[in-house]
């Protein structure tokens, strides 16, 4: 299907998982990332693996809407196996059971696009302390009828900032499900206030009645 040729554009080229790819990608050694141990995992398959899944060039991306279907086929052209054949080690990574692989994947896409991961974060920070910033108007409106006027701004502003964070992860993580939510721990992290969820259930909110 596949030909060595399509895969020149590359950071290396992964065509007949080739050894030893620290040193045709030296970048790799730069990332605390990518000095994690992966277990028993083939560590030139996987990064092979990762670059035709993940690279924002790779022809499989383009070939391939479905993100099941192009982790099957680049482990299945790279490996020379089935799907019904794959080891345990393979089977975790398609599915995101492998949490170091994971976050490998996450840092190989935001390597690629790393303006978009800033806005991304800055995004989700700003997200978040909207969510804050609306404990204090709704305490301040006193009545139902402006607390109902400024929540339904303060929504409206909401559903258009989290439209633009997922547009921003779908297209920094190929469409991986798995990758955008691992993410959106590790932003959570990272946040410097904390959720409106979070401070009801703590309390620090409370939330008029009349």
């Amino acid at each position: 299907m596949y030909k060595k040729e399509d895969f020149e554009n590359l950071y290396w080229n992964p065509y007949g998982n080739p050894k030893g790819v620290r040193k045709l990608w030296n970048t790799l050694n730069l990332y605390k990332e990518f000095r994690e141990d992966l277990g028993e995992v083939d560590e030139d398959l996987f990064f092979n693996y990762m670059e035709l899944v993940y690279h924002k060039e790779s022809v499989m991306v383009k070939d391939f809407d479905s993100i099941h279907d192009r982790k099957v086929m680049a482990f299945e052209m790279l490996s020379g196996k089935t799907l019904q054949n794959f080891t345990d080690w393979m089977r975790d990574i398609i599915n995101g059971a492998n949490s170091v692989a994971n976050r490998m994947c996450i840092r190989f896409c935001t390597i690629q696009k790393s303006q978009e991961y800033s806005l991304l974060a800055i995004s989700a920070l700003s997200y978040d302390k909207l969510l804050f910033d609306m404990e204090s108007l709704i305490q301040n409106e006193g009545s139902i009828e402006n607390t109902i006027i400024v929540t339904e701004k303060a929504q409206a502003d909401l559903a258009k900032m989290l439209a633009r964070i997922n547009e921003l992860k779908k297209g920094l993580f190929m469409a991986d499900k798995i990758l955008e939510a691992d993410v959106d721990d590790d932003l959570l992290k990272h946040a410097r206030v904390e959720g409106i969820t979070e401070m009801v259930v703590k309390g620090k909110i409370k939330i008029p009645k009349k």
